[in-house]
This record gives structure tokens, sequence and C-alpha cells, in this order.
């Protein structure tokens, strides 16, 4: 089946309503993603943590965090990805999972709906809030932000580094230089912190330029071109691949909601 997503966005938060029966590879989010599964059964493994899930069931993906999802048949699913501010509020708890199962679908939907209809900060407010309650009974403590504070500092600096110098060859001596460390250290720790290499992290960043991009009046064959991807094709497989639907399905189901 092909793939169908449809996506809202305003102030930092991205609704995804999809319909798909694709298989991710290993990447990671720069934003803080709760998702539900409406119908089907799919497999996440997230930090390790794998779970089939079905109807109805949560997953929580704290920023930088690695996933991969696998499925044999076709589920429906609505994830917001959120950033800015309140992915930073997010990011400072800890779960004790990252699955939950509701007693109901409707409360998720119910917020989701409530604030792509809505335009204003307030709606963004009550949608977070209704997230928290939500991720309750899995959430921890707020994260200890003084733990592995070298090792974040070093993931932070390699992360700002490649975000820097997405559009020029990825060079991994260059990464771990800006990072002072070598880069046989840097592999290592970078996949620990973020669930996957610097250089899937790179070809990721492209790809986050690429979805900004296209909504203007950019074209694939320029893209390819400036981001340094092989040719057209290449990119357009890739984001396929990465993102589950193609560039010009992105570009018409793209919604930019009130703000």
């Amino acid at each position: 089946m092909k793939n169908k997503i449809d996506i809202y966005d305003k102030n930092d938060i991205e609704i995804l309503i999809a319909h798909s029966s694709h298989t991710f590879p290993l990447h990671s989010h720069e934003s803080f993603c709760l998702g539900m599964v409406e119908d089907g059964e799919v497999t996440f493994t997230i930090a390790g943590e794998k779970e089939t899930l079905h109807r109805g069931m949560v997953y929580i993906i704290p920023s930088d965090t690695g996933v991969k999802i696998e499925t044999a048949s076709s589920y429906r699913y609505i994830v917001l990805c959120i950033g800015g501010r309140w992915k930073d509020l997010l990011n400072r708890y800890t779960f004790r999972s990252h699955y939950l199962e509701l007693a109901s679908q409707e409360n998720f939907k119910k917020l989701c709906a409530a604030y792509i209809a809505g335009n204003d900060q307030t709606s963004a407010q009550t949608l977070i809030r209704g997230i928290l309650h939500l991720m309750r009974p899995v959430m921890d403590r707020p994260a200890d932000r003084t733990s592995g504070n070298r090792d974040n500092s070093i993931a932070r600096d390699a992360c700002h580094y490649i975000r820097m110098h997405a559009e020029e060859p990825f060079d991994l001596e260059q990464v771990a230089a800006a990072a002072h460390v070598s880069r046989f250290y840097l592999v290592k720790l970078f996949k620990k912190r973020m669930g996957v290499t610097p250089h899937q992290y790179y070809v990721q960043t492209k790809l986050r330029i690429v979805r900004h991009r296209i909504l203007t009046a950019c074209k694939e064959a320029d893209l390819a071109a400036e981001l340094g991807f092989n040719d057209q094709s290449h990119l357009c497989n890739l984001f396929k691949k990465e993102m589950g639907i193609s560039l010009s399905d992105f570009r018409r189901h793209y919604h930019e909601t009130g703000q």
C-alpha cells in the first residue's frame, strides 16, 4: 500500500496522522515524539527496548534517541513531534518504559484534534499538560542534568558541528576535532548517546533541511545538487526510505495551521 501521512505544524509542534506499511531503519529525532497506534500492529525498538504495539498503545521517544520501526502489515498511527521549549520541558523527565497502553484512544485523539483546531499558545500549553498526564504511569523523576555532563557535552558539540556543516561533505575527523576527542571515541560515544552513528545523524540532518526547503520553491534536482546527494533519484529514494513518503507527497500533505 502507499503510505498516507498528513502533517499539521504550528508553534514548534507537528502532528502526523498516518496510515503506513513502511519499515523505518534506525534513526533519531531532534524533537520529542509521543505516538499512538490507532490500528494494526507494529514493532518498535527504542533505545534498545523492543515492543510489539497494537491498537491503543503509546510509544515515547525522547529527542536524540535511537528508534527502529518494523512491520509485516499496515498500521495507522498519530504522532506528536515536539520541539522548542516544549521539548526542553519534556526532556527533563526519565521514563521507566518507552511504552504504555491506554484504556481509551479518545483522550489522545481529542488532545490532537483540539490542538490542530486551536489558534493560540494556550492550546499548546493544554496539549503539553495532557501529554504529561498521559505519560504519568511510566514517568520517573526529572532527569539529573549533571549526570554524564562530559559525554553529553561531547555529543552536543558533535551534533552542533554536523548541523552547521550539513551542506558540506561529511568528515569524521573534523567532527571529532570539534568535539575534542578521537574519531574512534566519538563514534562509540555518539552511538551510545544518540542511538545512531555520526554519519547517520549527518544524513538525517540533511533530510531535515530538505523537509524545510521542499516547502518553498526549491526543486528536487536543485536540492540534490546543493546538499551533495548523488543525484535527484538518490535524494528522492533516501527521503522515502527515511520518512516513509515521497517528497511530492510530503509537500502535498503538509499543513501549516494557525499560529
